[in-house]
């Protein structure tokens, strides 16, 4: 990694079950390694009672632990363009979901697609992208613990970085569109 301090990207809508407290609680130990390092919270706020509610513990709680200037949240929705040229200024993507009824994760596509390194949870939802990233089962602790790890192995890290690279090359329109007509000519 380089010697600046990195930089942390968590992303969806901010819901109680995208766990962002875990994500939050892991932020002392990494600052103990990784002065400096921030963790950003791109999580469009949703319009429910429960995502304000979470926005609030999610506050509380960097003030408690006096993040403030580790912590910084982006609780607009933005445009996926946007949303993705926010992602690359990050140098990890973090994803600690609890299990819930999602189907597949646009979080994690959006993360992969721009070739981040990706920490994910052991969430159904993640299924589809496993094999493109590292996945953390447990509290802040281990979360804290398998990102400095990833931080301070540059083998690690750029084996993450090759990974979702080989996630934006499967998944990119061009390649899709080239897989359906060759599809199509077989049929």
């Amino acid at each position: 990694m380089e010697k600046k301090p990195p930089t942390l990207v968590t992303t969806g809508f901010l819901r109680p079950h995208k766990n962002i407290q875990t994500l939050i609680g892991a932020m002392p130990a990494v600052q103990i390694e990784f002065p400096g390092a921030v963790l950003r919270v791109h999580c469009a706020e949703y319009p429910s009672d429960d995502s304000r509610e979470e926005l609030r513990r999610c506050r509380e709680m960097v003030d408690a632990l006096g993040l403030e200037a580790h912590v910084v949240f982006d609780t607009t929705f933005h445009e996926k363009k946007e949303q993705l040229t926010l992602l690359c200024d990050a140098d990890l993507a973090l994803l600690a979901y609890e299990q819930s009824e999602e189907g597949g994760s646009a979080a994690a596509a959006d993360c992969l697609s721009v070739g981040l390194p990706l920490l994910i949870s052991g969430a159904r939802i993640f299924d589809d992208v496993r094999e493109y990233a590292c996945t953390v089962e447990g509290d802040a602790a281990v979360w804290a613990q398998e990102i400095k790890e990833v931080l301070r192995s540059v083998e690690k890290y750029d084996a993450l970085r090759t990974r979702s690279i080989d996630y934006a090359e499967k998944h990119d329109w061009d390649s899709l569109v080239d897989r359906f007509i060759s599809l199509e000519k077989a049929l």
